[in-house]
């Protein structure tokens, strides 16, 4: 099998490019998938921490261009109704710089992270705040993200499949 040597850690970022944006790779074990993209703090100015939920900013996807925001108001769509999750950050990522994200896999969610949510819920990236997942609401128009495995006071458990 021939495998590829990766030039950094899935935990790092970088003020440029690395990889083309969009490139994916798989942990060793091959249970969790990642998507190299550029991270974008948004018009509110959020402060990125690791593990939370970020979506793809506007037309970004489309473009092909990766830009991933916490900021709901700049989602894909420019509607929280409309935005498309992109993964969860891994790390407390840097305006502007390119990261990887965890797009697919078993992940834990901290309890303020997440909006609501009932074990076997399909997820969305946009909860009630920015960088929060939540249960797909009626009338939800986006992709699911994830489905909400494991309910504690403390942590969730998400299977993550983003797009």
């Amino acid at each position: 099998m021939n495998q590829r040597t990766w030039q950094d850690e899935l935990t790092s970022e970088s003020a440029t490019a690395l990889y083309p944006l969009g490139t994916q790779r798989w942990n060793k074990d091959g249970t969790k998938r990642y998507r190299y993209v550029q991270y974008d703090n948004g018009t509110a100015n959020i402060t990125a921490v690791a593990n939370i939920m970020v979506i793809y900013k506007s037309a970004s996807l489309g473009a092909g261009t990766f830009i991933v925001t916490p900021d709901i108001s700049d989602g894909d769509g420019s509607s929280g109704a409309k935005a498309i999750g992109a993964g969860q950050l891994l790390v407390a990522a840097t305006d502007q710089y390119y990261l990887w994200i965890q797009v697919e896999g078993l992940s834990e969610v901290a309890a303020q992270d997440m909006t609501a949510g009932a074990v076997g819920d399909e997820l969305t990236g946009v909860g009630a705040n920015d960088g929060e997942f939540d249960v797909v609401a009626t009338g939800y128009i986006g992709a699911p993200c994830g489905i909400l495995v494991v309910a504690t006071a403390s942590s969730q458990k998400v299977f993550l499949q983003c797009p």
